[in-house]
């Protein structure tokens, strides 16, 4: 519990340090809290996925996580390719994009039946 706590306290710092590397002409009026609703979200979707994997322990439970650790990468990627103009960046952004988008595939396709959770529901009492 403690080091969870240690890093979403990481990265809600890091938060606050990639808002303050954005050049003044991309702030607006709604910058400030569109930036951090989605940073928060996307926080919570890795914490959702870590306990759903952790609950869960199948196959299913690991690409769900796989693929919300690949969309967090692919924002990040992109907050740097856009917002810290280096155009080279652009391209692990889309690789961890599709990567994910595959990953959610498989998530969505494969069934729960298979995970550690229903083996009590198998066995014959």
């Amino acid at each position: 519990m403690i080091l969870g706590i240690a890093v979403v306290g990481i990265n809600i710092y890091l938060l606050f340090e990639l808002l303050a590397m954005v050049p003044e002409g991309f702030l607006y009026n709604y910058f400030y809290p569109a930036y951090l609703a989605f940073t928060v979200l996307t926080i919570l979707l890795v914490g959702v996925a870590f306990t759903y994997n952790s609950i869960f322990s199948s196959k299913k439970s690991f690409y769900f996580l796989l693929a919300a650790l690949f969309m967090a990468l692919s924002d990040f990627n992109f907050f740097i390719a856009y917002y810290l103009d280096v155009p080279v960046f652009y391209y692990p952004d889309r690789l961890f994009h599709i990567f994910a988008l595959g990953l959610l595939l498989l998530f969505w396709l494969k069934p729960l039946e298979d995970s550690n959770h229903n083996i009590l529901e198998q066995r014959e009492v």
